[in-house]
This record gives C-alpha cells, structure tokens and sequence, in this order.
C-alpha cells in the first residue's frame, strides 16, 4: 500500500510503500526484510533520512502456528477500530489459506502493542534469543559512542568493551559503512567510520585478524583481473595456503562461491597427499577439514538447485494446464524469476531439438506473455528502445523513430548512450546487440 509523508529532516513529501501482512512460507523475502529492520522504513529521496513507520501489521508463520497482529500504541486507535482492523487483516489470511491447511490458531490473533515484543517473536522462530537481541542492541550503543567519542575516549571505549567487539559487531558497521556510502552529503560521516574503522583494526586483535583477511582477499582479487578471471589453482592455492584460517576460507568461498564443483574438490584433495607425503600432518589435517566442507557445500549447492529448477518445473506446468494462460502468469508472477526463465528457455531449446511443434508453440506463447508484461512495467524510453531492437527492418525502425515527439529524442540518445557504455564495459556483452545499438544511435543522429 502506498502512502505519502513528510521526512521529518527536510519536511520533504515522498510516496513510500506501507507492508502490512507478512507470510513467513508465502513471502519468505519480506521475512527476511523484516529481520534485517528492512519493513516499513521510509528513505528519504532528499536527504537520505530513514524514518520507521508506525503501521500495523500481521505476521503469519504456519510453521510455528504463530499469527499476530501489531499495532502501535502511537496510532491511539480507539477499541472497535482496533478490531476491525484485525478482523479485517485475519480475513485476508484466512480466506488465501486453503481449507486444508486451516489451524484453529488462525481463528485468534495475538495482539502485539509493542514492536520489541513483536520483533522477539518472529526472531525466536529463528532460534534467536532476547540475549541475543539485547546484545546486538548493546552493540549498535557502542557503535553510536564510538563515532561519537573523540580519539583517546574511542580508544577507551574500545579495550572496556572487547567483549562486544565480535564478528557481528565488524558485521554492523561494514553494513553502516555502506549504507552512509549511499548517501548524498556523506563525507563526514564517512570520514569518521573510516577512523573508526582504523581504530578497530589497531586495537583489537579480532581487527587486525580482519585487516589481514581483506588484504589476503584483495590480493585474490587482483591475482585473478591480472590473469583474466579465476582459475582453479589460483583459487586451490588460497584455500590451502589458508586453510587453518576458517574466517579467511569462509570469506574465499563465498567470493568464488561459483567455482565450487567435484574438479576443483579433487585438486583440494590432492594437497592433503602433498601434505602428508611432506611429513605435514597438521596441514593435512586442515586440508582435510576444507575439504568436508567444500564437500558439504556443494552438495547444498547441488540440492538448492534442484529445488529451485523443481519449482519453476511446478510454475510452468501449471501455467501450461491452466486454461487461463495470461491470468496464470499473473497469478504466479512472484515465481517468474531468472531461474523459472532459464528453465522455460531450456524447455523451449528442448522441444526445437525434438521438433515437437505443438509444446513448442505453447512455451513460446508463455515466453512472449511474460516479456510483454516484463516490458509493460518498464519505463516508456525501454519500452520504445525494446520495440526498435525487435523490428529487423531498417525502414520501420526509420518510421518509429520518425514518431518520436522532437522532444523525446534526447532521452533516447542519452539511453542508448548508457546502454553503449555498459556493453563496452562488459567483456561478455553480445557484440550482435552492440552492432545493433550502434546502426539506432546513427539512425537517431
């Protein structure tokens, strides 16, 4: 739901979207965005100013029979507007639940006035604790003191709270860090984490662990640019020489998460041979243990894909035996994602190969569905700039071209301008499509 208010920085008004019901196993994304304190904040588009929202909301988690319904205090909404508000929301869950998958807890909300208490019940479904939350809390103070503290005081700061200063305390502020960086304006506050920063990695020792890791992953990075992309034994060779290190390998493997596959795992396997042959058993121990856990995510790897291609397998047929097709798609186009069309381009390769002309023309019928309405949410400069690359014919495109309003043209150059740019930036940029933007910008001059 969309809504307009004013920032209370710079009283600028801006249109912002208000979340009020949460499914935990129908929007797994909007669970997530709420854990991560991501629901129902405003950003201003002005001064960057984040502002939370007093909305009410339902939570729904059929997991953990849990259905409960925030409302805020501040709203001061009198006792029949409160229930009829909660009537209304429950409604909305209970008439989109199949009745074979209805609970009686559905049938008797919890009321939640508090966000605190609201937010603790969704995270110990995660098996997060109230400890827990009050360390993080503890955490964000410190981080807050820090950057407001002058260099002797941080310092102090800093060896009275070693206890604090973990993982997820690098984590809060590398996360703060690039959300200032997204901001206009943004130097002194960048100035003073980066201190901050500075400070963290001299005085601690988890720091400076941490420094060294991001030194090791630069030179990773640039060790892989300088050859022209990774390669297996440059990435073999890091996660041995720093097997012993779990945090570095760990930040590795997610860097080159894609490179992970039975190759790369048997020349992992072969250094533990290396090792022991070299009398090395502790190194062969730590290769060993890299080894399992390459193994291990893998093999998840392997199983998230399969369910992911599982799922777009589910979407499609039922898309194909509906016998709506158009009110399908749009009944599942949350589920019409990259994977659901790399599996409909792998369907659709599959029917050309078997000249099966009749599933041919189904999948075809469903792909030109789904970019039609991909290109009808785009802005109107896409739109004119997909039809121009559709039409194969020089002359038409002169005569779309020829009515575009005078006006118009300006914003078209500059977008293929940009397009033109970023396809030149990418090595792997289809040089047909080049050529292509190339022949509209000069039909355009």
């Amino acid at each position: 739901m969309q809504t307009t208010i004013n920032c209370p920085r710079c009283q600028t008004p801006f249109q912002t979207e208000i979340t009020q019901i949460i499914d935990a196993q129908q929007q797994p994304q909007l669970k997530h965005m709420l854990l991560n304190g991501q629901v129902n904040v405003a950003v201003c588009p002005n001064c960057g100013t984040g502002t939370q929202l007093a909305a009410p909301m339902l939570y729904h988690d059929a997991e953990h029979a849990l259905l409960m319904v925030y409302v805020p205090m501040e709203l001061n909404l009198p006792m029949a507007e409160q229930e009829k508000l909660i009537g209304q929301l429950t409604k909305a869950i209970t008439d989109s639940t199949p009745p074979a998958q209805f609970r009686a807890y559905m049938l008797q909300p919890q009321t939640i006035i508090t966000m605190k208490t609201f937010m603790e019940k969704v995270y110990a479904t995660e098996g997060i604790t109230p400890e827990m939350l009050q360390r993080q809390q503890d955490q964000m103070k410190l981080l807050q003191d820090l950057l407001g503290a002058d260099k002797s005081t941080a310092v102090s700061l800093i060896q009275d709270n070693q206890a604090l200063i973990d993982e997820t305390f690098f984590a809060i502020l590398q996360s703060t860090i690039q959300n200032i960086q997204q901001m206009p304006e943004n130097d002194s506050q960048m100035i003073a984490l980066s201190n901050l920063q500075a400070r963290l990695y001299t005085h601690t020792e988890l720091g400076q662990k941490i420094e060294k890791r991001q030194m090791i992953l630069h030179r990773f990075r640039q060790e892989a640019q300088k050859q022209g992309g990774l390669s297996y034994e440059l990435f073999v060779s890091y996660l041995v020489e720093h097997a012993g290190d779990e945090g570095t390998t760990d930040a590795l493997i997610n860097m080159a998460q894609q490179g992970i596959n039975y190759q790369l795992i048997a020349q992992v396997a072969a250094e533990i041979e290396k090792a022991n042959e070299a009398g090395d058993t502790a190194k062969a121990a730590q290769i060993e243990a890299l080894r399992d856990r390459l193994v291990a995510i893998y093999d998840e790897m392997q199983t998230a894909s399969r369910e992911i291609l599982q799922q777009a397998k589910q979407t499609l047929d039922a898309i194909l035996q509906a016998p709506d097709k158009g009110q399908a798609i749009q009944q599942n186009v949350d589920r019409i994602d990259e994977a659901f069309m790399y599996y409909l381009s792998a369907e659709l390769a599959q029917a050309e190969e078997r000249q099966d002309v009749n599933r041919q023309q189904e999948l075809q019928a469903v792909q030109a569905f789904i970019m039609a309405e991909a290109e009808r949410a785009m802005p109107p400069q896409f739109r004119l700039l997909n039809q121009l690359l559709r039409l194969e014919d020089e002359q038409a495109q002169r005569e779309l071209i020829a009515q575009i309003p005078a006006e118009g043209r300006p914003e078209l150059a500059n977008l293929l301008a940009s397009v033109t740019s970023e396809l030149s930036d990418n090595e792997e940029s289809d040089p047909e499509l080049q050529g292509r933007i190339a022949k509209l910008q000069a039909l355009l001059a």
